[in-house]
């Protein structure tokens, strides 16, 4: 039996907008969404998962004595934690024409996981009742292999690094809005959400009155 608990974190610093280059007026520069504070953005976007699972610890004939053996078999129960976000040195930001720009954000990915060892007790090793003698290398070896267990369990969930691809989108949206928005342009940008096998791409206005439409019909 599994469980599975997800709090998302997504932290957007206040960046200030910098100047990119010089216009026809030297006086004047030139204000865009910079690729840099994206990808420091994105860095900081990350979805920490709690997980409550059971591992199952199974070996044959660990025990033997002329044509008689005897199995080893016990469960582990554990909680764990998972942070799940994006590669953002992968984030990529183009100019494609005037207020127009490109930006390609990669699949999520498993950033860490870790077995809350405080969560293990003598009570967390479920022996079975006709299993050979547990021994401290096996639990041992047991922890290990619910680590494994954990990343190997999130990196299957393609709900969850999706769910992390699309939190990233979301700030670096908010962010070329307010870039937009201080200099009273509406940017159009097109996404590039890469996934395992294929991308989707999808075009949108990133200003402050698209964000408050979107704001409105979610009421």
């Amino acid at each position: 039996m599994k469980k599975l608990f997800t709090v998302l974190f997504a932290v957007l610093l206040a960046f200030s907008t910098a100047a990119c280059g010089k216009s026809e007026d030297a006086k004047t520069p030139r204000i865009e969404p910079d690729q840099a504070r994206m990808r420091a953005i994105s860095e900081l976007s990350v979805m920490e998962c709690y997980y409550h699972n059971v591992a199952k610890f199974d070996q044959k004939n660990a025990e033997q004595f002329l044509f008689w053996s005897k199995d080893k078999r016990f469960w582990i129960e554990y909680s764990g934690t998972v942070r799940i976000g994006v590669d953002a040195a992968e984030v990529k930001l183009e100019s494609i024409g005037d207020d127009k720009f490109k930006v390609t954000i990669p699949f999520g990915r498993v950033l860490s996981c870790t077995v809350d060892s405080g969560s293990l007790t003598a009570d967390s090793y479920v022996v079975d009742t006709d299993s050979a003698a547990v021994t401290a290398d096996d639990e041992v070896y047991a922890f290990q292999e619910a680590q494994k267990q954990l990343e190997a369990n999130a990196t299957k969930n393609t709900k969850l690094l999706s769910d992390a691809q699309l939190q990233v989108k979301k700030l670096l949206n908010e962010y070329i809005q307010n870039v937009g928005s201080t200099v009273g342009k509406n940017y159009s940008v097109t996404w590039i959400l890469l996934g395992a096998d294929e991308s989707t791409e999808s075009t949108e206005k990133a200003s402050a009155e698209s964000a408050e439409s979107e704001a409105s019909a979610e009421k």
